[in-house]
This record gives C-alpha cells, structure tokens and sequence, in this order.
C-alpha cells in the first residue's frame, strides 16, 4: 500500500468517525420520542405563595437556560443570577446539586421560594409550548420560552 492509498483510508476512517460522533451528540438531545427543552424559558407561575408574581417578583421574573447536553443550568432567580449542574433520565430532573449565586439583597421572597422549588423538583413535561416542571404529579413551576 502506497502513501497515497494509506493517508485516504485514514482520512476516511477519521470522516466516519467524525460523523458517529456527531450522531451521539445530537442523539442525546433527542433520545426516542423525547425532545429536551433546551434553552430559554420564563417563569409564569409557582405554586404555595399567596402573593402574586408581581409582588414576588418586582424587579425580574425568574428565568433559566436548560442545556441537557452538558447538564447545565443557569438563569436569573429575580434577584440574582445562578448556575450549576443537574441530572435527568428521559423525564426526571434532579437540581438538589448546590447551585453557585450572586448575593445581592432581595425584596418581596420570590428569590428564595424559586431556589427552594427548584430543589423539589423530579420531573418536567412541555404542554402547549410551556415548559412544566412537576413534584410528583403536582405541578410546582410553568415556564414559556423566552
């Protein structure tokens, strides 16, 4: 085999190679009949408080950017900024990992009622473009996409 021969056998070893790895990567944003809801998403509704998002939330509405290809999450809590890592088969989700914030002083409690039901949750479904996380069967957060 000549030079010429061999360096177009690995060329074409490493162009297949390539093109399987590029099918995991997409695969794992797509697996079965699921499709993760990565990106930018606006909180709508918590459930418990009394008050209502404008109290809870004078200055900012929540939002989160989900990317399950990397685990990650990060957003604003409306008051400060976060980010961390969390875990998820098909539809479970697990953000009880300690998750880093900035510690700006905040008004009205929503800051800490989103961080504490973040933690709570354990699955999330996508219903008429909203993005549904749940405790249980019991629907704790509504997100739409930013």
């Amino acid at each position: 085999m000549n030079f010429r021969n061999l360096f177009l056998l690995l060329l074409l070893i490493v162009s297949i190679t390539a093109c399987k790895s590029r099918q995991k990567l997409s695969s794992s944003l797509h697996q079965g009949a699921i499709v993760y809801p990565e990106g930018f998403w606006n909180l709508v509704y918590v459930s418990g408080p009394s008050k209502s998002m404008d109290a809870l939330y004078a200055a900012q509405k929540p939002e989160l950017n989900l990317r399950f290809k990397d685990s990650l999450i990060s957003g604003n809590n409306g008051c400060n900024m976060y980010h961390g890592r969390f875990s998820y088969i098909g539809h479970r989700i697990d953000f009880s990992q300690p998750l880093m914030s900035t510690k700006m002083a905040c008004k009205g409690g929503g800051e800490t009622l989103f961080m504490e039901t973040l933690k709570k949750i354990n699955q999330w479904s996508v219903r008429n473009d909203s993005l549904i996380f749940k405790m249980g069967s019991l629907e704790m957060m509504i997100f739409v996409r930013q």
